[in-house]
């Protein structure tokens, strides 16, 4: 593994329950529905959304320019450096016990943060799964769905990408993405899972 993979220890300032990350990318067309899927969540837990800016071309940042105003919104602005870049971008100002990464094509379901942080709190978890819908022009299909919460014995039975689940944020407090590198983030789920002793599913759908 490249030494540039780790990061040197952050000293978190813990003022949240979840920060939200969201890498943006020439994404216009789903930014919107993205942003406002988790702002518009109903929870009892506090949350910040962190969007990156990553050099986007299109309207991207005027979309993210309406948000600024939200006290829980923080808005980076940076030149590309792709999904790793941005990600960690996010990273570095990251005030809460979990974290959790959205794709700004995705978005998230109704109830997915308390869905995931009840698990995530009730068994101190180190890493909580939900169920994820696999969305194309003319519908949607489920891609993984679990039949109720529990604890699997390896986290290598997830799926690899970083969206669809919270981390407790003390797993990211040595690393960051790689950059520069090709499935960055299946390289860093072997960097990530081996550190997830108390891993969970629940059976809540909470990503699309």
């Amino acid at each position: 593994v490249s030494p540039d993979v780790f990061s040197e220890n952050r000293s978190r300032e813990i003022r949240y329950d979840l920060t939200i990350i969201v890498p943006v990318y020439n994404s216009e067309n789903w930014l919107k529905e993205c942003m406002e899927s988790i702002v518009l969540q109903k929870t009892k837990y506090s949350f910040q959304i962190i969007a990156i800016d990553d050099g986007s071309t299109d309207r991207s940042g005027q979309i993210l320019n309406q948000y600024i105003k939200n006290p829980c919104v923080e808005v980076i602005r940076q030149e590309n450096k792709g999904y790793s870049g941005a990600r960690n971008a996010g990273l570095e100002r990251v005030k809460s016990k979990y974290i959790m990464f959205v794709d700004s094509d995705d978005f998230l379901l109704p109830g997915a943060i308390d869905a995931l942080l009840d698990t995530a709190f009730a068994h101190d978890c180190d890493l909580v799964e939900g169920g994820a819908y696999y969305v194309y022009d003319h519908g949607k299909a489920i891609m993984h769905r679990y039949k109720s919460d529990q604890k699997i014995s390896s986290p290598y039975a997830l799926h690899g990408q970083p969206w669809g689940k919270v981390y407790r944020g003390a797993l990211f407090e040595h690393l960051c993405f790689p950059e520069g590198y090709w499935y960055e983030d299946s390289l860093l789920s072997y960097l990530i899972f081996p550190n997830a002793k108390n891993v969970w599913v629940t059976g809540h759908m909470a990503y699309g």
